[in-house]
């Protein structure tokens, strides 16, 4: 299973359309220095799974990444909320 990522307070339940100017700059500075570590994260993840890909970020990885992903997905929806809950094997 992949684990969850902690984000900032300002994200959590909200649409990044409803940020304000200054709280999505916050954000974008979280993301861009968190990349090592959230790609970090993924690369385990990925090589945890027994799969071997090189991610170098060039096309075919990026692709291979995708498909990687898409095998190992599952979306669970609970009706009774009408939230969707995701989670990767």
């Amino acid at each position: 299973m992949y684990p969850a990522i902690e984000v900032p307070e300002i994200k959590q339940n909200r649409e990044f359309s409803d940020f304000s100017k200054s709280e999505a700059k916050d954000y974008f500075k979280w993301f861009q220095e968190t990349k090592e570590s959230r790609l970090e994260l993924l690369v385990k993840t990925v090589n945890k799974s027994g799969d071997s890909i090189i991610i170098d970020y060039s096309r075919n990885s990026i692709l291979e990444l995708s498909i990687w992903i898409l095998s190992k997905f599952e979306q669970k929806t609970n009706f009774k909320s009408h939230f969707t809950e995701s989670s990767v094997e």
